[in-house]
């Protein structure tokens, strides 16, 4: 069956939720004793941001299509390491830059479609004779 974006985003977000949980078990101790801010930061960092990002992109892919919107997200990981670069003044080294080579490179082939081959003759009077 066909299940809407609001679904689809709640069941994501639900199950990786009571997956993170099941993980964060060992190290919830570290977090009793933060100041209220801290907890509200966490707040908003789950629910607003993560959020509002999932909903965003399962949104989008209703304009975008599934195949293009995997593509874009392919490239978020270059777009963060740009990020890093310009706004954090991380270190571009020349492994970095290959892979972000790659990764568009593989965003563009994936946005080519192959030319369709001509028909032969035979082939012509086929489809001719069907219609």
């Amino acid at each position: 069956g066909h299940l809407s974006p609001p679904v689809i985003l709640s069941y994501a977000l639900g199950f990786g939720s009571m997956l993170l949980i099941v993980a964060a078990i060992p190290t919830l101790d570290t977090l009793v004793g933060l100041p209220s801010t801290s907890y509200l930061i966490l707040l908003m960092l789950s629910v607003v941001h993560t959020t509002l990002a999932f909903a965003l992109y399962t949104f989008g892919i209703r304009h975008l299509g599934a195949g293009r919107a995997a593509i874009v997200a392919t490239i978020e990981p270059v777009v963060a390491g740009v990020l890093g670069i310009a706004l954090l003044a991380e270190e571009l080294t020349a492994l970095k830059a290959l892979g972000a080579l790659l990764v568009i490179s593989g965003a563009v082939l994936a946005q080519i479609r192959p030319a369709k081959a001509p028909q032969s003759a035979p082939a012509r009077a086929r489809l001719g004779r069907r219609a």
